[in-house]
């Protein structure tokens, strides 16, 4: 697997980020970070948005990375008092990390992601994830613990996954210190250097 540098967290502050595009304190913010194709789910995301804005009216959903034609278009489809509620952004990390510090969860329902380091870079800030059952995400992602998983392509799984999140703060903010934990304990760069290094000294100890 892949590793974070925790030190890339350190100094991020979500109420700059907030303060920046004037969304409320207490409003509640729902991430994806990451190529905006198909393959990584940003159109179900947009599908989903309409039925998330209903239920949560002061919803917002952050949308980071470079953009496709297609999700252009289906950006522009958007009814209007949806697409207000949906940011089309491209961020420096230190802003990415301000969005992730202020966000209530990040959600990547893609099937292209062989690790999906966004995932521990959300951890780092102990939001819960809400990822594919596709691809590499469900050997990262432990269900329930650090996250909750959505069969790739299901709009309205992820309506429900992130609607249960934000009925359940309790639950979703034990998901995410959980997802702190475990990244601090095993997907530090250090740490996965340590794993590899000691595979190499095996090696090197059989010749």
């Amino acid at each position: 697997g892949s590793g974070v540098n925790p030190e890339a967290a350190r100094g991020a502050d979500g109420a700059r980020f907030r303060q920046k595009y004037g969304i409320a304190q207490d409003a509640p913010i729902v991430a994806f970070v990451g190529h905006k194709t198909e393959g990584k789910g940003v159109s179900d995301l947009l599908a989903a948005a309409p039925a998330l804005v209903a239920r949560w009216p002061d919803l917002t959903l952050a949308l980071v990375g470079a953009p496709t034609p297609g999700f252009v278009r289906r950006y522009a489809s958007l009814p209007d008092g949806v697409r207000v509620q949906v940011l089309d952004l491209h961020l420096s990390d230190e802003d990415k990390h301000d969005l992730l510090a202020a966000s209530s969860a990040l959600a990547l329902p893609s099937r292209d992601d062989s690790f999906g380091i966004v995932l521990l870079e959300a951890w780092l800030h102990g939001i819960p994830v809400v990822g594919a059952r596709a691809g590499g995400i469900p050997e990262v992602v432990q269900e329930g613990q650090t996250g909750l998983l959505v069969p790739f392509g299901s709009a309205s799984a992820i309506t429900e996954a992130i609607t249960w999140l934000l009925e359940h703060p309790a639950e979703a903010a034990q998901m995410g210190a959980r997802g702190r934990e475990v990244t601090l304990e095993r997907w530090t760069c250090e740490a996965v250097y340590q794993r590899v290094r000691r595979v190499y000294d095996r090696c090197i100890d059989r010749q």
